[in-house]
């Protein structure tokens, strides 16, 4: 599908992009008729140019956990308006669990930090670790290990799930990520500091497409939250270039806008329209009510010619805490007890809707790509924001 495509109801009025969104809506199997069968897009690739380094600019903001609800007598997970049980809620991804639902035989291809298996990543088999690309792997005791945080917290988005924690909308007290059965594939690129060049993710999302049936694995999804500040073409960008080869394999890659503010550009990958590009929204009012939900100011939004396809929560959202990593170490007011840490950025907002399309593909496994960009393209709602900031 075009990535400028706009989705209108039957009475022609606009739907939105705003991913609170689609879950909530229209993700439910018995909603939904068959997806139309798409065109082959395939395209005949270009000769790959030589690129930049990755930029570190989707790695996010760690910030205060000083500002819960205040909601007295509740739990800490209902006392913090980002935290995974009001997501749940307002995305709907509870409704999906309630109906049996949760991601299983769904596996979610992480590139980032590494994944810890802290307490809520723990159970047996919730990690897969791929081949460790990073600068890390070169000292023996680091393999896999995220050492900066970042990984761990976006793991804990997708598919966090507290051990013996009962799978359900209304389970206020353990946490759950938005698909607590699917499976994480562990791809580390990325140092203790951060530090990754663009041949290492690169490296890594073609290992995931040659190896993405391999010994009982599924993986139907990637979530990247890199991009390059490069100016050529996304047609002769080698970033580019692989998660186009991943999208026409079957893998739905969903990557963050960028955190460079409204009224910018987006980054390679997330100016290919053979992505899912994701940019963030914030709470303004009550949290569980979409209605006042608005664009957060540090979300990258695009421009006429590519904008982000669709905006989920990513201001404020408390997921897993990786103790003794840089993140914690360096933001030790961004701890809640001793398992959770808040954090705010595009990164997490595509760590939400790469949830939810594990959710979606357990039910419809039969969905390709372009089908579910298209499910979400018709069946989000607006924020009332502009057509670049949410999606259009």
């Amino acid at each position: 599908m075009s990535a400028r495509s706009s989705a209108r109801s039957a009475g022609g009025a606009r739907q939105s992009r705003t991913f609170a969104v689609v879950l909530a809506t229209a993700l439910i199997a018995t909603t939904f008729s068959a997806a139309p069968a798409f065109a082959d897009t395939k395209k005949d690739q270009p000769a790959l140019d030589l690129s930049p380094g990755i930029s570190q600019q989707t790695f996010d903001m760690w910030e205060s956990a000083g500002n819960p609800l205040g909601f007295e007598g509740g739990t800490t997970l209902e006392a913090y308006g980002g935290s995974m049980y009001w997501i749940n809620r307002l995305t709907g991804a509870g409704g999906y669990w309630n109906n049996g639902i949760t991601g299983a035989g769904v596996d979610v291809a992480l590139i980032d930090t590494g994944i810890a298996p802290v307490p809520a990543l723990s159970e047996a088999g919730k990690i897969i670790n791929g081949p460790d690309l990073s600068f890390d792997s070169q000292t023996p005791g680091l393999e896999y290990v995220d050492l900066f945080g970042h990984g761990t917290h976006l793991a804990g988005i997708i598919a966090g799930h507290a051990p013996g924690a009962n799978i359900h909308r209304d389970n206020d007290t353990e946490f759950l990520g938005m698909a607590p059965g699917a499976r994480l594939v562990n791809m580390k690129v990325a140092d203790a500091v951060g530090a990754v060049d663009v041949s290492q993710v690169i490296a890594a999302i073609d290992w995931v497409v040659e190896h993405k049936d391999d010994n009982g694995m599924n993986i139907r999804v990637i979530t990247l939250a890199y991009g390059t500040d490069g100016v050529q073409p996304y047609e002769i960008d080698p970033l580019a270039h692989a998660v186009e080869r991943a999208w026409h394999e079957g893998i739905v890659v969903v990557v963050a806008a960028g955190n460079d503010g409204l009224g910018t550009a987006l980054r390679n990958p997330a100016t290919d329209p053979y992505v899912i590009t994701v940019g963030a929204t914030e709470n303004a009012g009550i949290w569980g009510r979409m209605s006042d939900d608005v664009i957060a100011p540090f979300s990258s939004c695009g421009n006429n010619a590519r904008h982000v396809d669709v905006v989920a929560p990513g201001k404020s959202i408390v997921s897993l805490r990786n103790p003794g990593s840089m993140a914690d170490m360096q933001n030790p007011e961004a701890r809640i007890d001793e398992d959770l840490f808040v954090g705010s950025g595009t990164s997490q907002a595509a760590a939400v809707v790469a949830g939810a399309i594990a959710l979606v593909l357990e039910d419809r496994p039969e969905l390709n790509p372009d089908q579910v960009k298209q499910l979400l393209a018709d069946n989000s709602r607006s924020v009332g924001a502009s057509a670049n900031c949410e999606g259009a």
